[in-house]
């Protein structure tokens, strides 16, 4: 894992589908695909490579 690099965990079900969304601004533009991922357990963590790209970055997270 780099400098920029950050972990994000969530609550989970085991064999649900979650998508993983990340945005920069809350204010224009559009949601970034981040990951798809299926739960093997009750928590789920997914690594952003980008995060450190701006002053703030926000998740969004599906279930499919």
């Amino acid at each position: 894992m780099s400098c920029t690099d950050l972990s994000v965990t969530f609550e989970s079900q085991a064999g649900t589908s979650y998508v993983v969304f990340c945005y920069t601004n809350l204010v224009a533009g559009t949601w970034a695909f981040l990951e798809t991922t299926t739960a093997a357990g009750p928590s789920t963590t997914v690594t952003d490579p980008n995060a450190g790209v701006g002053p703030a970055r926000f998740y969004r997270i599906e279930v499919r």
